[in-house]
């Protein structure tokens, strides 16, 4: 009888905890790409964080010196890309497309109607393309607000209790202690190696775009290497928020050799930095094998957004530290 109560509770509350867990994921499911964002971010920033309370001496208070520090190198560059397009923008819609002006080529360029009627059905794509994406953008405004939200209080929460849940969580798992280091150093080295392949690659296109803006004969190409530079690392964003619509533009105003230029520039050498470069610099510096680090990175992006571009690697890097581990 005594056995079978024991059996009957242990039962009980697996399947309690099983139910709990899954609501619980399914309360949380919406957040997770916010959550994961800022325990990357949080770590990211730890370090400063750890100094700046070396003076201050008050965990609240750099917590949030850093989220605002965060905010600000997140948003500033963000403000001055949107105000430069929207002047564009307002620009070519006054000079272009409101008089239904679109550029034809010169003779001497084109030497025939079909190439000229090719670019203007394309310029008119590239339109609709832009205002279609404007307009999910707009609608997606309150859901990035609160998404961000979350982010910015999660950080904050995960920056000034950051020991505390490292050692919760170290308790949590049922392992040795030398496994649970081997874990958490797995975590720490290919955490590293990817921010640090991100950093490299977010100034290789910075270094990259600044050099196509000045090929291209565009004007200001330091300033917009260092905020294509920027943009790389802020999620859901990216270098081609710069190229791309200033390609467009420069070929709706009938610029064409910078337009069609910067446009297969972006999208032939930029862009390419992301999926052949970063990989490789992941795998050179954490000794992974760049297989893995490529489907961790396309499989994380697909999983959980721009993310899983860190998550996906270290999941995957989890999976055979614990195949290795149970080998052992």
């Amino acid at each position: 009888m005594v056995e079978r109560n024991k059996f009957l509770s242990k039962l009980f509350f697996i399947l309690a905890l099983l139910v709990i867990a899954y609501v619980s994921f399914i309360l949380l499911k919406p957040y997770i790409s916010s959550i994961l964002t800022a325990i990357i971010l949080a770590y990211i920033s730890h370090p400063f964080y750890n100094k700046l309370n070396r003076y201050l001496k008050n965990r609240s208070i750099c917590a949030f010196i850093t989220c605002i520090l965060i905010v600000v190198l997140l948003i500033v560059p963000m403000f001055f890309v949107a105000k430069t397009l929207v002047r564009e923008s307002t620009l070519v819609y006054n000079n272009y497309i409101r008089e239904d002006k679109l550029p034809n080529i010169p003779p001497e360029i084109a030497g025939s109607e079909f190439l000229n009627e090719l670019v203007q059905e394309n310029t008119k794509d590239a339109i609709q393309f832009i205002s279609v994406s404007l307009k999910k953008a707009i609608q997606n405004i309150p859901k990035r607000i609160i998404e961000s939200f979350i982010t910015l209080i999660a950080v904050f929460y995960f920056l000034k209790d950051w020991e505390a849940i490292i050692l919760k969580l170290e308790e949590l798992v049922p392992l040795e202690q030398h496994h649970k280091k081997k874990l958490i150093q797995d975590f720490k080295s290919t955490t590293n190696a990817v921010v640090f392949g991100f950093v490299i690659t977010a100034a290789l296109q910075g270094l990259f775009g600044a050099l196509g803006f000045l090929i291209f004969q565009l004007s200001s190409p330091l300033v917009w290497g260092l905020i294509m530079m920027i943009l790389a690392l802020i999620p859901f964003l990216g270098p081609a928020l710069v190229w791309f619509p200033i390609g467009v533009i420069q070929l709706i105003s009938g610029n064409l050799f910078s337009g069609i230029g910067l446009l297969l520039y972006g999208a032939i050498i930029i862009s390419s930095i992301d999926n052949i470069v970063r990989p490789k610099i992941i795998s050179y510096k954490s000794n992974i094998h760049p297989l893995l680090i490529l489907l961790g990175v396309v499989g994380g992006l697909k999983l959980f957004g721009f993310i899983g571009i860190v998550i996906g690697p270290v999941v995957l890097v989890f999976l055979m530290t614990i195949l290795k581990l149970y080998a052992e």
